[in-house]
Parts: structure tokens; sequence; C-alpha cells
């Protein structure tokens, strides 16, 4: 190269001292370079020109500066290069996901070489996930490979990924849900009291999700039909539950308090609430203080919105009923792990326990899909319907 030149250029004219010698031996962390000339480098001969090392642009670069391109560290992306500082976008190793992404950027650009470009199902990757030879730790940590490897393909290469990748996604695993018994859904609701116990009896009579429970508002309660409507539940869709008629005389003892408190923070400059989507903006500020879009289960302190700077009320923290529901369990002597979620299980549960149609639980639970409603039928209770062991024959 351009040293063996120099030494030929040099042996032709004498055994001289090379002014401009190699910065450091070649090695594998990346491109040997040339040092600066010092600026006190002495008299040079007639006719020397400096040749400087010349300094890498960005073609796309509309600066003009004097830096070199910068390089992804050695291990990022499987791309060799750079100092080996860790990289401050490559995931740390503690969290286990660095072997995984560097093995799949390595094992694919060794495919791309020997695939004359092109990601086929010989890729090792693919071989080393069809084979088992790479065995995470858990099912969720098999797309990270897989995602690094696309990336790698889309964005570094910028070439389409072509393999079938089907069979590398995770499978998640099928769990069964805690149901209660009536029995025990009836002590753990009679050792529950106050607003909590009123909560909880919502959860379990309607099916409700804890922050669906939480987030009802006076205008979603129809005391006269007996309906709740769940406004934005999960997947942001709106569905229609039963509202059991037991809950109704609470239900109309508990609100007419939660109006008298309403009142008292109108007066006060208070009573505001947030409103959803753009609610606000589009009917006013005077909207968050009228009654039907209050709480029903409101909190016990206000705070004040840093963007408007109104004194709100939020509604009754999910924290509340997580510590409330499993103390009481615990004190009640059930042997299951309790949950607030494990009521909405017992009520799907019960309901088809009860006869009632799948497809009318499916709308109560808000279901987009029957099978998801259909986990419930394996933990029914059918009794003499259902299958008896041989010991008991």
């Amino acid at each position: 190269g351009r040293d063996a030149d120099r030494r030929l250029h040099h042996a032709d004219v004498g055994d001289r001292p090379d002014p401009h010698p190699p910065s450091r031996p070649p090695c594998a962390g990346g491109p040997r370079r040339r040092a600066e000339p010092p600026i006190d480098a002495g008299p040079r001969e007639p006719g020397h020109v400096t040749r400087r090392t010349p300094v890498r642009r960005r073609p796309d670069s509309p600066l003009r500066t004097r830096f070199p391109t910068p390089r992804h560290p050695a291990g990022a992306f499987g791309v060799r290069g750079g100092p080996t500082a860790p990289s401050p976008w490559a995931p740390p190793a503690s969290v286990g996901l660095g072997s995984p992404v560097r093995t799949a950027g390595r094992t694919a650009r060794e495919a791309h070489r020997r695939g004359g470009g092109r990601a086929d199902a010989r890729s090792p990757v693919l071989a080393r996930q069809r084979t088992g030879a790479y065995t995470p730790a858990a099912p969720i940590e098999i797309p990270i490979p897989l995602a690094a490897l696309l990336f790698l393909y889309r964005h570094v290469l910028e070439m389409p990924m072509v393999a079938p990748l089907h069979h590398l996604q995770a499978k998640r695993a099928q769990r069964l849900p805690t149901v209660l018994t009536r029995a025990e859904v009836t002590q753990v609701l009679g050792a529950i009291s106050g607003v909590p116990g009123l909560m909880v009896r919502l959860l379990y009579g309607s099916g409700l999700r804890l922050l669906e429970g939480c987030s009802v508002r006076v205008k979603d309660l129809d005391l006269v039909r007996g309906e709740v409507l769940v406004r934005s539940g999960k997947g942001q869709k709106d569905r229609v539950t039963v509202l059991p008629s037991t809950l109704v005389s609470p239900l109309r003892e508990h609100l007419a308090g939660v109006r008298a408190q309403h009142a008292r923070d109108v007066q006060s400059g208070a009573g505001f609430v947030a409103l959803p989507d753009a609610l606000r903006r589009k009917f006013g500020a005077a909207v968050a203080r009228i009654w039907p879009w209050q709480w029903v289960f409101p909190a016990t302190r206000l705070y004040r919105d840093e963007a408007t700077g109104e004194l709100r009320r939020h509604h009754l923290h999910e924290s509340v009923l997580q510590r409330e529901v499993p103390n009481t369990a615990r004190v009640a002597g059930l042997s299951n792990r309790v949950t607030c979620h494990t009521f909405r299980h017992s009520f799907a549960t019960h309901l088809l326990e009860s006869g009632y149609d799948i497809r009318t639980v499916q709308e109560f639970l808000g279901h987009a899909n029957v099978r998801t409603t259909m986990m419930y039928t394996h933990v029914l209770n059918r009794g003499v319907l259902g299958v008896r062991s041989p010991l008991d024959g």
C-alpha cells in the first residue's frame, strides 16, 4: 500500500527515516490511521508535499465538517469497527438481551455474505431457532433476535427478508383463570364494607374490570333499566352490561352523598372533573362541573390541574381495592389467590353455570372473539352432568 511505496522511495533516495510513521500497528479494532505531522517537524526536502489523511464525509450531509463519519461501535447490530465502548443504543447485557441481538446481527451478516445478499431458510439464525440451539429463558424473549434480524435487513442492509418466519413467533402459555365459588364470593363480599365493598360488588355483579369500575360516571348508570354503560373499555370499545338489582338502593344512597359533596365543591370554587378526549375544548370548561359527568366513586381529596389551574376531584384510586381485596381474602382464610379481576372471572363462570348463552356472556364481558369467553367453560362446576372419576364409581 502507501507505506510500501514510501519504503521503496526511501530505498532509492537513501536510508532516511520516515517523517510520517504510522500512528499505530494494524489491529482488529479498525483501519490504520496516519498521524498528523507536528507543527515543528523541521525542514523538509524541496518539493515535499504534506499529505494528510483524507477526512471521510457523509455524501448526503449538507455540513462540511472535519469530523469523520460516526461509525457504529463494535457489537452494535453486529457491525465491526469503532471502539469497544458500550453503545448507547445497544441493549444492556444485564437484562439478557445483548447476546441474542449480537448473535442475530452477526449470523445474519454471515448469511448475507454466503447467500449473495438474500436471506433464505439456510440462514444460521433460522437454523439455530429451528434446531433449538438457542433456547431463550422465556417465550417473550423469542421475538428479540427476530426483531434484530428484521431491523438489520430492513434498515442496515436495505433488502427484503424472504425467509419464512411464522415458525419463529412466540407462543404464550394458556392459563386457566382463578374462579371462586358462590360461597367464597359471599364470604369475601360480606367482609368488605363502605365504598370499597360497594365497588367490589359492582365488579362482581356487572363483570367489570378494575379501572372500568373505578371510572364509572353518573351518566353511565341507568338505575331504572338496570344497565351499566362502559365507556372506552379495553381496546377503546363501549359496551352495555347488567346492573344487579340488589345494588340499586345502595347506589341511590351513595349518589345522594356524592351529589352533596359535589355541591360543596362547586360553592368553594372547585367541582371540576377531567373530561375525555376534546370535550372540554368543544363544550367549554363549564361542562366539567355539571352533575352527569362526575365520578360515581370520587376521591377523598382535591388536586389542582397544572394546565388549567382548576381544582378537580379524581376517581377513587385503584390501589384502594388492590389492597383491600387480597387482605380480606387472606383474613377470610381462602386458599386461592384472590385479586380484583378474580370477580370478573367468577361473574362469567357463574353465568355459564346458570345456563346463560355464551354469546350473552361474551357481550357482557366485551370480548371480540368468543374463543376468549370459551375459556370459562373449562372451569365450570358441572356436577352430575360432568365426567365422574373412576374412583367415585
